[in-house]
C-alpha cells in the first residue's frame, strides 16, 4: 500500500487489531491552505480530535471462540411459591383498581358541583385530563396482566403438552390485543392445528376473551373512573303522612263534601277575591289570580306554564293545546308539606358538615349545585282535558240541540269531530256573560271508531257571550270536560333558592305521548288513570254565583243569595276581565277564542281538583302539618334526624292510629353534581367487562398458586430469536426464510425439548418442529434443572 492509513487484519484469519498509523502532517494533502494559514490553532485542534482516538495503542482482542459466555445456565421452569407469587403480582393493581371502581359505581358516590381544587374551568379540565390518563394507565396494566396469562398458556403447551403448540399460535402473546387478530388466517390455522377439540375451544375462548377485554377495558375503565354531572342524584328524603285516606284525598266523585268545608259554600265576593286567606282550602281560592292572569294574556295561547301563588308555596300548572286543551297540576296539600320538609332538609345538609356532628351521610351534599335541587312526591295528580265547540251567531231564545264534543278515550291525544247532541237551558234576554254547568243524564249509546261510548265525560259547560247591545243573540261555547286522577309526581323546584318561592308542578308517569308533539300535548292515559265524576254541586261551588252589582275587586254587602241576574258567576267575571265582551276590540273571530276558552276552564277545574283534602291538611286541623302552631313529629335526636333525612329514612314519627285515617307518602330530594353511579346500560356493560377481567385474572392467580410452577423465559422477542438460533433447523421449514404462505406450515407443532448432549456438553433446550419429539430421542424439560 503506498499509504499505511490503517492496518487491520481480517477477523476470519486473525483476531487482533494493530495500532493505527497515520502519515505525517506535511505529507497530507492540503485542500485549503488559506484556512490553515489563517487559523493554525483551530486546525491543529480539529486534527487532534480525529487522530487522537486512533493513535492510541489498543489491547489485543481475544478470538471469539476463546471468549467466555456472558450468559449462565438457567432453569426453564421451577417449582416455587415465592416465584409464583411474583408472577401474580402483576394482577394486583389492576384487579384492586377494578374492584374499587366497581364498588364505587355500584354503591354510588356524590362529589359535588365541581371536582376537587379550584373551581376555575381550566383547572377542572386539568382534573378531568388526569382522570383520563389514570384510566389509560389502568388499561395498560390490565393488558399487561392479560399478556402474562396468554404467555403462561403458550409456555405450558410448549413445555408439557404432548402435542405442543401450533406454529400459528406462537405469536399470540404479542398479538392478542391486535385489531386484526381475529381476521388473521394464521391465528385460525393455528387453532385448527390443535389436536384436541377441547384445546381448540379453550384457546379460542381464551384469546377471543383477552382480545375483547383488551379492546373494551380502556373505555370501560374511563367510563367508571370519570364522574359525570347528574341532575337526579337521590340525596335523601322522608316518609310523611296526610290526614285522610284515598277516598278523601282523591275521590272518584267530587261533590259538596270535597269543596273545602261548609265555609266555602255560597261565599261572598269579599271572601272570593281576598288574597290573604292563608289557610283556605276552598276550591275557588284561585279565582282572583286566574282572572288577573286571563286579563294579562290578551287571548294569547302561546303560554304553556301558569304559576298559581298559594300561601306558603306556589304551584306551576302546565297546559297544552292541540285540538283540545290539557291542564296538569300538582296537589296543593302536598306542595305545602313538601315545602316544610325541604326547609328541614336544607338545615340537615348544613348540619352534616359541622365538626361536632357524628353524622357522615350526605356530608358532600353541601357542595351541590344549588340551582339543581328538586324534590319529588309520588301521588295521584289532576289531569284535565277540555274541548269546546263554538256557535256563532246563536239565538238565546231558541230551543235547539247544541253539539258538545265527544271525548271518549283518554288515551287519544286528539279531540274528535263527533259530538253529543244536548238541549241546554240557555239564559234568555241577558246582556251579561253567563255560564252554566249541565246536569248530566243517562249517557246515550254512541259509537266512535267501533267503540261503544257508554258514558259522558266528567262535565258539560255552556258559556253565553251576548253581542254588544243585544240580549238575544251572541256566541255560545259548548264545552266538554274530562277530569282524571293520574299517577304522577309532585315536583318541587327552587328548593335551594333563598330568593325565589318554592315552586311545585306535576308530572305524570305515562310515556304514551306522541313524541313528535310533546311541546303541544301532555302525556296521555296509559290505562292507570281514574275518571273523576264532577258533581253539579262541586262545579257550582267552583264557580260560585255573583251579585249583578259586584265587579272584580269590589266588595258586596248583599248576601250571596240576593242575585239580580242568574248565570253571572266567577267564571263569567273571568271571561269579562279577559275581554270576552269585546270592550277592548281584540275579538275579530270568535272561533279563534276556542282554545283560550278551553285553557281557562281546564286550568280552573285542575286547580279546584288539586285542593281536594287541603282543608284537612292545613292550619290547626292537620295533626301532622307544619302550619300555625303545629309541627311535624320530627325525630328528637339531632343526629338521627339528620341521618334519616339525608339517607332517605323516616325522619318523622308515624301518626297515632287514634288520629283517624291517614295516607303515607314519600318525599325525596334530588341534587345536581358530579357523581359515580351505575344507572344505565353503558355502565352495566362496563361493569361486565371489568368483572370478566377480574374473573380471568383471579382464575389465573388461583391456578398459578395451586400448581406453583414459574417460568419467565421468552418474555421478549430477542429471547425467542436466541432460542431459534440455538435450535437445529428443521427441514419442514424449508423455504420459509422470506415468510410463511401455506396453512399447513402454521399447523406444524412446536415443542420445547431437550436433545441428547454431546460428550462434555451441558444439556440445552431447543425448539422441535413437527416431530414426535419423544420418539426421536428428545426429552421434556425438567423443573428446576438448569440448561445452557
Amino acid at each position: 500500500m503506498p499509504r499505511k492509513d490503517i492496518a487491520m487484519k481480517n477477523l476470519s484469519k486473525s483476531s487482533y487489531i494493530t495500532v493505527a498509523q497515520f502519515p505525517a502532517e506535511e505529507q497530507r494533502p492540503n485542500h485549503n491552505d488559506e484556512t490553515r494559514k489563517s487559523s493554525p490553532l483551530v486546525a491543529s485542534k480539529v486534527r487532534a480530535c480525529f487522530t487522537k482516538p486512533f493513535t492510541k495503542t489498543t489491547k489485543k482482542a481475544k478470538p471469539l471462540a476463546e471468549r467466555a459466555p456472558s450468559e449462565k445456565p438457567k432453569p426453564v421452569a421451577v417449582y416455587s411459591r415465592a416465584r409464583a407469587i411474583t408472577v401474580c403480582l402483576i394482577h394486583v393493581v389492576p384487579v384492586l383498581a377494578s374492584s374499587v371502581l366497581a364498588a364505587l359505581n355500584l354503591k354510588g358516590a356524590y362529589i359535588g358541583a365541581q371536582l376537587i381544587g379550584s373551581p376555575s374551568p381550566s383547572y377542572q379540565a386539568l382534573y378531568r385530563l388526569c382522570l383520563q390518563v389514570t384510566a389509560k394507565l389502568l388499561e395498560l396494566m390490565a393488558v399487561a396482566s392479560l399478556g402474562v396469562i396468554v404467555l403462561d398458556v403458550v409456555r405450558y403447551l410448549l413445555f408439557f403438552d404432548h402435542d405442543g403448540l401450533p406454529l400459528g399460535l406462537a405469536g399470540t402473546k404479542t398479538r392478542f390485543n391486535d385489531a386484526l387478530l381475529l381476521a388473521s388466517p394464521t391465528f385460525w390455522t393455528g387453532i385448527r392445528g390443535l389436536k384436541s377439540w377441547r384445546k381448540r375451544i379453550f384457546m379460542t375462548s381464551l384469546i377471543v376473551t383477552c382480545f375483547f377485554l383488551a379492546t373494551f377495558l380502556g373505555p370501560s375503565s374511563a367510563l367508571l373512573l370519570i364522574p359525570v354531572i347528574r341532575t337526579d342524584w337521590p340525596a335523601g328524603g322522608t316518609q310523611f303522612w296526610l290526614s285522610g285516606n284515598e277516598s278523601i284525598l282523591w275521590p272518584d266523585t267530587l261533590d259538596s263534601s270535597s269543596i273545602g268545608g261548609q265555609d266555602c259554600l255560597t261565599p261572598t265576593a269579599e271572601k272570593i277575591y281576598a288574597m290573604d286567606l292563608n289557610n283556605s282550602g276552598c276550591i275557588w281560592y284561585w279565582t282572583a289570580g286566574l282572572s288577573q292572569y286571563a286579563k294579562e294574556l290578551h287571548f294569547d295561547i302561546g303560554v304553556y306554564n301558569v304559576t298559581v301563588f298559594d300561601p306558603i308555596a306556589a304551584r306551576e300548572m302546565q297546559r297544552r293545546s292541540s285540538g283540545d286543551t290539557w291542564a296538569l297540576s300538582s296537589m296543593a296539600h302536598i306542595s305545602r308539606m313538601a315545602f316544610a320538609i325541604s326547609l328541614q332538609w336544607l338545615s340537615a345538609a348544613v348540619f352534616a358538615n359541622d365538626n361536632w356532628s357524628s353524622v357522615r351521610t350526605g356530608s358532600n351534599y353541601l357542595h351541590r349545585e344549588r340551582t339543581g335541587t328538586v324534590s319529588k312526591v309520588h301521588s295521584q295528580i289532576p289531569a284535565v282535558r277540555t274541548s269546546c265547540g263554538v256557535y256563532e251567531p246563536a239565538d238565546f231564545n231558541s230551543s235547539e240541540f247544541f253539539s258538545y264534543p265527544i271525548m271518549p278515550v283518554y288515551s287519544s291525544a286528539w279531540a274528535t269531530n263527533n259530538s253529543y247532541g244536548i238541549l241546554p237551558e240557555l239564559f234568555q234576554n241577558t246582556s251579561l256573560i253567563t255560564t252554566r254547568w249541565l246536569q248530566k243524564q243517562t249517557a246515550p249509546n254512541l259509537t266512535y271508531n267501533n267503540t261503544i261510548i257508554d258514558k259522558y265525560p266528567s262535565a258539560f259547560l255552556t258559556v253565553q257571550i251576548p253581542y254588544p247591545g243585544s240580549t238575544t243573540q251572541g256566541t255560545v261555547f259548548t264545552c266538554s270536560v274530562d277530569a282524571r286522577w293520574a299517577e304522577g309526581n309532585n315536583i318541587g323546584t327552587n328548593v335551594d333558592s333563598t330568593t325565589d318561592v318554592f315552586l311545585q308542578h306535576g308530572e305524570v308517569d305515562s310515556n304514551a305521548a306522541i313524541f313528535a308533539y310533546t311541546d303541544m300535548i301532555l302525556p296521555v292515559d296509559d290505562g292507570t288513570w281514574r275518571t273523576v265524576d264532577l258533581d253539579i254541586s262541586w262545579l257550582e261551588t267552583l264557580t260560585p254565583a255573583l251579585n249583578i252589582s259586584v265587579n272584580i275587586g269590589s266588595n258586596s254587602t248583599l248576601p250571596p243569595e240576593t242575585l239580580q241576574h242568574p248565570g253571572w258567576t266567577t267564571l263569567s267575571a273571568i271571561f269579562q276581565q279577559a275581554g270576552y265582551d269585546n270592550s277592548t276590540g281584540d275579538v275579530d273571530d270568535w272561533y279563534q277564542l276556542g282554545q283560550f276558552t278551553e285553557m281557562i276552564i281546564a286550568l280552573l277545574v285542575s286547580d279546584g281538583m288539586s285542593r281536594t283534602g287541603l282543608t284537612q291538611n292545613s292550619g290547626t286541623e292537620n295533626k301532622f302539618g307544619y302550619f300555625g302552631d303545629s309541627n311535624f313529629a320530627w325525630l328528637p335526636d339531632a343526629d338521627s334526624l339528620v341521618s334519616a333525612l339525608l339517607s332517605g329514612g323516616s325522619a318523622i314519627s308515624p301518626p297515632n292510629p287514634n288520629d283517624g285515617p291517614t295516607t303515607s307518602l314519600q318525599w325525596t330530594v334530588f341534587i345536581e353534581g358530579y357523581s359515580y353511579a351505575a344507572d344505565s346500560t353503558a355502565y352495566y356493560l362496563a361493569l361486565t367487562v371489568v368483572f370478566i377481567y377480574m374473573a380471568v385474572a383471579l382464575t389465573h392467580t388461583g391456578y398459578t398458586m395451586g400448581k406453583r410452577w414459574f417460568s419467565d423465559c421468552w418474555n421478549e422477542i430477542p429471547e425467542m430469536l436466541a432460542l431459534s438460533h440455538n435450535s437445529a433447523p428443521s427441514p419442514l421449514l424449508e423455504n420459509t426464510s422470506a415468510g410463511i404462505g401455506g396453512h399447513a406450515t402454521n399447523r406444524l407443532s412446536l415443542k420445547l425439548r431437550v436433545p441428547e448432549p454431546k460428550p462434555g456438553e451441558q444439556e440445552r433446550v431447543c425448539l422441535v418442529v413437527g416431530l414426535d419429539a419423544e420418539e426421536v430421542g428428545y426429552r421434556r424439560v425438567e423443573m428446576g434443572k438448569k440448561y445452557a
